[in-house]
């Protein structure tokens, strides 16, 4: 918990500071390909980093999801699960998305 902790503030600082991020998706090492491609992720991709925040999941509560926007330089495949489009993230957490179009963000994909 403490390195997801520390990780997250380091990605809040590169965003902050408008640092170029990239993630990538590498099944040979802990991700079943299938899931990988059920997920719409391309295997042995880069993504770049467009954004992360942090928003609660109910207005004055203290649960936190962090959400990081990727973006697909091919542009191909898009992410299919939570918090994608048409994820029903949105439906059951609609604060989360109050909060998002307060700050004029579209977010991909849940950071945990």
């Amino acid at each position: 918990m403490k390195e997801q902790a520390q990780l997250w503030s380091k990605l809040e600082e590169a965003d902050r500071e408008r640092y170029v991020c990239t993630a990538a998706v590498d099944s040979n090492v802990r991700c079943n390909p299938k899931t990988i491609k059920e997920f719409g992720l391309c295997d042995f991709h880069s993504y770049t980093m467009m954004q992360c925040l942090a928003v609660r999941i109910y207005e004055g509560s203290k649960q936190v999801r962090y959400l990081i926007q990727l973006r697909n330089p091919w542009g191909k495949r898009e992410w299919l699960g939570p918090w994608s489009d048409h994820s029903v993230s949105w439906e059951k957490f609609p604060y989360v998305k109050q909060q998002i179009v307060a700050k004029d963000a579209k977010l991909r994909s849940s950071y945990s």
